[in-house]
């Protein structure tokens, strides 16, 4: 068996993938997408998934609009004779519009400038491809993501924080998504320090040039079974991947000691939080496709680039909420997904719960899945947030938002040969609350797709959905599974 991303041989211990969505406060609720499924395996995320449709139940939430973004007065760029040198571990050589930080969770997001300091110990919000560099000139830093859907691991938006540490280059806390980080020197070599939850990763770069990409991915796992009160280790599952692009590095982790490569060598090397450190890295005669972090030179990667662009101009022109609902009421698909991922990224749940539940196009539903996916399983704690928020914001009992988290997080495939699941979650679909018959129906139709034919919706008067309700119990009577072949989550 090869690794199906590099080619090379993978460990034989296997871990589960993750698979988790949901979104509280306004008792809005989503549930998941294949992308991220049920594909068992620790390289189960290089494996290509199809994205399936997203059915959505809100429950008309408050018209909560955020503020808009403190934006800080301009100043002139640090390379500019007579400014100030910035202050702050790196500072921004992004454009106006690509980066953003904020104080604390709660606060505003604020602008960073070109030019201007990034502030220590505070998260770094960025569009990907948007540049930093340390404050003695020796490592520059590049956020990256997968917006254009060209890698099997979907990480998204990236944020990074810096720290102070003379004992290194760079000291930095990979949150979410990807960097990468080149050794700008010039001679000799340059010290890196990553933080990853509770794990210190030591590498250095062997000289000049030497460029190293890290990806971050965390999700809950298909079919966990929802916890009010979890112990210790009830947390998503967080894998990184460390890839050498260029030239040589040394990886200290622990107690183990790493030499790696670009290829063709031995390039790349994961860790988990379930079971730690690969045993070795994997030799790759050449970097995956996955590996560059241009856009496709295909239409749609142009049209997704231009979007992009048109973002980063309008967010350093026009407030923040102002930006996304233009781009919410775009025909262009591309300026309406980078809307939900940018809403999703900052937090704004309130905002991008208003605008799914008067969204004109569904194909909001289908990108707030794996924007609100990605904010779920950032951290443990985030399903117990939810759950306090249905139970104080959306004022449910507790049972009902035990009921709604176990649908959110779905069912493994030993649940779905069980024919009891699919009576219940038909019965759910005449549910008073629209959460759960939402949420219910999103499930049938995941793993059932032929039953969309029936045209049930959530939001339909009674009246309507008893008619789609009856076909489906036709379609699936009582202690019988679908027909057909067994269904599984991935198609």
């Amino acid at each position: 068996m090869t690794h199906p991303r590099s080619g090379a041989a993978p460990p034989a211990r296997v871990r589960a993938a993750a698979c988790f969505v949901a979104l509280g406060l306004v008792a809005v609720l989503f549930a998941a997408d294949a992308r991220a499924a049920r594909c068992p395996g620790r390289f189960r995320r290089y494996v290509p998934v199809c994205p399936t449709p997203v059915i959505v139940c809100p429950e008309p939430p408050a018209a909560l609009v955020p503020p808009p973004p403190a934006e800080k007065p301009a100043d002139k760029p640090a390379d500019q004779p007579g400014a100030e040198a910035p202050k702050g571990p790196a500072r921004s050589l992004a454009p106006k519009g690509a980066l953003w930080h904020r104080e604390a969770p709660g606060k505003p997001w604020q602008l960073i400038l070109p030019g201007e300091g990034v502030p220590a110990g505070q998260p770094i919000l960025g569009a990907p491809g948007s540049p930093m560099l340390t404050r003695d000139g020796a490592i520059r830093l590049t956020l990256g993501g997968d917006l254009d859907g060209t890698s099997p691991f979907p990480v998204v938006e990236p944020v990074v924080l810096f720290h102070d540490n003379p004992e290194v280059d760079l000291d930095f806390t990979l949150d979410r998504g990807r960097v990468d980080v080149q050794n700008q020197k010039k001679e000799g070599a340059a010290q890196v320090r990553m933080h990853v939850r509770d794990q210190v990763f030591d590498l250095t770069l062997a000289e000049p040039g030497t460029d190293v990409a890290f990806e971050l991915y965390s999700r809950w796992p298909a079919g966990t079974r929802f916890k009010p009160r979890p112990d210790p280790k009830h947390v998503p599952v967080v894998n990184v991947i460390i890839l050498v692009l260029k030239g040589r590095a040394t990886l200290r982790h622990a107690d183990h000691e790493y030499a790696l490569s670009a290829p063709p060598g031995p390039a790349i090397i994961e860790w988990d939080n379930m079971h730690g450190l690969d045993d070795s890295p994997h030799r790759l005669e050449k970097l995956p496709a996955w590996a560059s972090q241009k856009a496709p030179d295909t239409e749609a990667g142009k049209a997704r680039l231009a979007s992009r662009q048109r973002l980063l101009k309008l967010l350093a022109s026009k407030p923040y909420p102002e930006v996304t609902d233009e781009l919410l009421r775009s025909a262009n698909p591309a300026d309406r997904r980078l809307a939900v991922y940018l809403m999703a990224a900052m937090d704004e749940l309130e905002h991008l719960a208003a605008a799914l539940a008067a969204a004109k196009y569904p194909d909001l539903w289908d990108h707030a899945v794996p924007a609100l996916r990605h904010w779920l399983g950032r951290g443990p704690g985030q399903d117990q947030r939810l759950f306090q928020a249905l139970v104080e914001k959306g004022k449910m009992s507790r049972s009902e938002a035990q009921t709604i988290l176990q649908l959110i997080l779905g069912f493994d495939d030993k649940a779905l040969t069980q024919p009891e699941l699919y009576e219940t979650l038909i019965d759910y679909l005449d549910h008073d609350r629209l959460a759960i018959r939402g949420l219910a129906y999103w499930n049938l139709s995941h793993v059932v797709p032929a039953g969309r034919k029936f045209g049930y919706n959530p939001l339909d008067p009674k009246g309507k959905r008893d008619k789609a309700v009856q076909a489906w119990r036709q379609f699936i009577p009582a202690g019988k599974l679908p027909p057909g072949d067994r269904p599984n989550g991935n198609k």
